[in-house]
Order: structure tokens, then C-alpha cells, then sequence
């Protein structure tokens, strides 16, 4: 551009979330997660964020 201004961003994430799942019957499970994120925007201070997140899931059977 004409202006002298740049169009280029310095823009970037990433994410990572590892976890364990343990299923306790045919249809309960149980799962524990963490998640690690940082987000970079120019030139500001990286945006970290941890999580932990546990879960339990229970399914139904189609037929009773």
C-alpha cells in the first residue's frame, strides 16, 4: 500500500490438552483432562489459560 503501513499480522495460538479416560461399566466413563492454550497478538503480552475439566459420561441402552 501506498500508506507505508504493513498488512502483515504476527498473530498466533496454540492448544494442548492431553487426558486420561477410564470406563467404569459398559455405559459409564470417566474422563480427566487439562488443557494448555497461549494466544500471541503482536506485540502485547502472550493470553495463557489452564484448565482442568473433569467429566463423566453415562449412555443409555436403545432397548430396556
Amino acid at each position: 500500500t501506498g500508506s507505508g503501513e504493513s498488512s502483515e499480522r504476527d498473530d498466533w495460538y496454540y492448544n494442548i490438552t492431553p487426558a486420561l479416560s477410564y470406563k467404569c461399566s459398559e455405559n459409564t466413563a470417566l474422563r480427566l483432562s487439562y488443557s494448555y492454550s497461549e494466544e500471541h497478538n503482536g506485540d502485547s503480552d502472550p493470553e495463557t489459560r489452564n484448565k482442568i475439566f473433569l467429566d463423566f459420561t453415562m449412555s443409555f441402552p436403545q432397548s430396556y
